[in-house]
């Protein structure tokens, strides 16, 4: 017990505003703070762009073996808190963290954000029906947002450039990229710097929720943290990945 004890001391981060885990950090910030970080990186004019990254606990997982994953989230201008498990285990640390920020929140939080402002999206990732229907129904929930463009996620490596030209072309501020976890981050960090002024940011599996075709979990579930358990059910081969956890 003495020596659990010793060894959860001395694990304690020592940075609150960004502590660590498994070789990757989280940005102990809120939502209003991220936001208002988004509009000023936009309203630059430079052609700078910027990554946010939304890890979970799988992902502080995954970061122990696979390095590009581990030096993707590292890079990121942005980490944000993605379930409550990660929450749970700074918790444990002695790190209170100020707010979980699920990435499907953001990603409406933010499409509010652009509608209101003006500024143009861009949606990459899922099949090409998910996110059609996605673009169609952010439409549908944000009627003077302009979606500047959308591509599915089933391309190979060779088409990167052709994607990211595209994507400047499209004239998109923010770019929300759903290839699911670890392409989505290694994507953008490859990637970043043949963007022109944009704000890419790692969305996981959102444009299937948002299309219809996975269910949110019900606000019951979210409260308590089971958010996982809901997607897992939906989706029973992400059980190994539980199970390693």
């Amino acid at each position: 017990v003495v020596f659990l004890i010793y060894v959860a001391k001395n694990a304690v981060p020592k940075d609150q505003r960004r502590p660590s885990l498994w070789g990757i950090f989280v940005d102990n910030v809120s939502l209003d703070y991220v936001l208002n970080k988004v509009i000023f990186w936009a309203s630059q004019e430079d052609d700078k762009s910027y990554m946010i990254v939304t890890p979970n606990a799988l992902v502080a997982e995954r970061s122990r073996y696979d390095f590009e994953l581990r030096e993707a989230v590292k890079s990121a201008d942005l980490s944000l808190p993605d379930g409550m498990g990660l929450v749970w285990a700074f918790k444990l640390l002695g790190v209170r963290i100020q707010q979980r920020i699920a990435g499907i929140d953001f990603m409406n939080d933010l499409c509010e954000m652009a509608e209101n402002r003006g500024m143009s999206i861009f949606l990459l990732g899922g099949s090409k029906d998910v996110v059609e229907k996605a673009s169609a129904r952010l439409n549908e929930s944000y009627p003077n947002l302009k979606i500047a463009g959308f591509h599915h996620g089933y391309f190979s490596e060779e088409r990167d450039s052709d994607i990211c030209k595209l994507i400047n072309e499209s004239g998109a501020k923010i770019l929300f990229v759903g290839l699911g976890v670890p392409k989505q981050e290694i994507w953008i960090y490859r990637n970043l710097k043949h963007l022109k002024g944009v704000i890419a940011i790692g969305v996981g599996g959102s444009f299937d929720v948002i299309s219809g075709r996975l269910k949110r979990a019900p606000v019951a579930w979210q409260r308590l943290g089971l958010e996982w358990l809901y997607r897992t059910i939906q989706e029973p081969w992400r059980l190994k990945r539980i199970m390693r956890l």
